[in-house]
């Protein structure tokens, strides 16, 4: 199961800000050759800030920082992650 979620606030009717973040919860075992390995199921959640900026209705840029915690069988840190969405 994975869940991401935002609450921005519009400082600009381009520019927003606001809280992000991800939870990440896996429901069944992981499969090595087809064979079910238990005790590795991964779980996850992070939450940090963000930003929206828009250039226009056809080109925005979303950054968004993760601190992470609650992680289980998988690596845990932050992540920073810069997007540019371009309608085509």
């Amino acid at each position: 199961m994975h869940v991401n979620f935002n609450v921005l606030y519009a400082l600009r009717p381009d520019f927003q800000i606001g809280i992000n973040g991800y939870w990440l919860k896996q429901v069944t075992d992981t499969q090595i050759e087809g064979h079910d390995v238990s005790g590795r199921k991964e779980q996850v959640f992070a939450i940090g800030p963000g930003a929206v900026y828009s250039f226009s209705k056809d080109n925005i840029v979303t950054a968004n920082l993760y601190f992470e915690s609650e992680a289980e069988n998988r690596p845990e840190g932050n992540r920073f992650v810069l997007r540019w969405l371009h309608n085509l």
